[in-house]
């Protein structure tokens, strides 16, 4: 996730002043009451972004836009992180969704899966799901190509924002390597195989302060590697659908008008 932040400026999961919590307990009511009313049985579903013509060319493609959105109701503008002009998503650049295919090739999607399988033998999973922080203490787990190819992925993903975004610069606000499994996995490394809430909807800006944009990049494809898992977003007329293919990325503006699961 990327956000615009000067250097100085711890990143805040949380504000830790009184006025800050009660901000933080607004932002939950507001992410509840989205919930509420976009999540519904007997919405109509829509496949959104998909290319107009099918390619096999195997070069990054243009990124695809759902259009300009409307913007939820501002988050943490007070106590955490204000809106930054010409960053933050408002009126430039706007609230939007964005997919962009083929940002990772076929074989740097396969490096990267053997390296995760290989880091993630040593980590606690939590239900369904394995996580590595992409920071300085994930290298050595990763090895040297591995980690190399990760920061070449991020790099990529950044520049691929800031060209559709049209904004000058954007800062690393954390990421994370991620697998989900489907049956749980067992054993001494589950912390908790009844933890199925991560399939939950939510608002990535209702629950990390820091972010403004958020991005998704896939190393496997559904109906090929998986069954199920689509990304979906619940917009207040339809729920719409976004496949998970190898090399897409998938980003979108982290506020009220992106929530999804």
């Amino acid at each position: 996730t990327l956000r615009r932040i000067e250097a100085d400026v711890k990143k805040k999961d949380a504000p830790v002043t009184l006025d800050g919590q009660i901000e933080a307990l607004l932002v939950q009511k507001r992410q509840y009451r989205a919930i509420r009313d976009n999540v519904r049985d007997g919405k109509a579903l829509e496949l959104q972004l998909e290319p107009m013509v099918s390619s096999t060319s195997s070069s990054i493609s243009l990124p695809r836009s759902a259009g300009r959105l409307e913007c939820g109701v501002p988050l943490y503008e007070t106590h955490a992180y204000g809106p930054l002009p010409g960053c933050s998503p408002g009126l430039e650049p706007p609230c939007s969704r964005w997919v962009l295919d083929n940002l990772a090739v076929a074989e740097e999607a396969e490096k990267m899966m053997r390296a995760m399988k290989r880091s993630f033998e040593s980590l606690f999973h939590t239900g369904p799901q394995t996580m590595l922080a992409v920071d300085e203490t994930a290298w050595d787990k990763l090895g040297p190509e591995a980690t190399q190819l990760t920061q070449e992925l991020l790099q990529r993903s950044r520049s691929a924002l800031l060209r559709a975004l049209g904004i000058p610069r954007l800062f690393f606000s954390g990421a994370m390597l991620t697998r989900l499994q489907i049956p749980i996995p067992e054993g001494e490394m589950q912390l908790d195989p009844n933890k199925t809430g991560l399939f939950n909807p939510h608002v990535d800006k209702a629950n990390i302060a820091s972010y403004d944009w958020s991005a998704l990049l896939y190393f496997t494809s559904v109906g090929k590697d998986f069954e199920g898992g689509e990304l979906l977003f619940h917009d207040a007329d339809v729920d719409r659908m976004v496949r998970p293919l190898s090399g897409r990325l998938v980003f979108f503006s982290s506020g009220l008008e992106n929530l999804h699961r």
